[in-house]
């Protein structure tokens, strides 16, 4: 299983997510249809998710998070053929990220 990624809550972090066991032979990224974080907190000091489709894959941008929690986020898209597909991944919000 992967490491987390460790964030500062305090600041924004791009993630590329790699698609390349997902996706089928000669299949592409089509479209984001979103990204679910959980868990789902209401307020301030949640973490925030966006996503865009880039050259590498896909890119999830998060912002916030209360320190001490991990959440899970997760982008789905619609690929060029039209499958829908899920890629995670999990966050550990720190005061100030050690590594990242």
């Amino acid at each position: 299983m992967d490491e987390p990624v460790v964030k500062a809550a305090g600041a924004a972090l791009d993630v590329v997510l790699d698609w390349s066991l997902v996706l089928r032979e000669g299949e592409a990224l089509g479209e984001t249809l979103g990204v679910v974080v959980v868990p789902d907190e209401i307020g301030g000091g949640a973490l925030g998710a966006s996503a865009r489709i880039g050259r590498e894959g896909s890119v999830v941008t998060l912002t916030g998070g209360r320190p001490g929690r991990s959440y899970l986020a997760a982008h789905r898209v619609r690929t060029d053929r039209g499958r829908r597909a899920p890629r995670s991944v999990v966050v550990r919000i720190e005061e100030e990220a050690t590594r990242c």
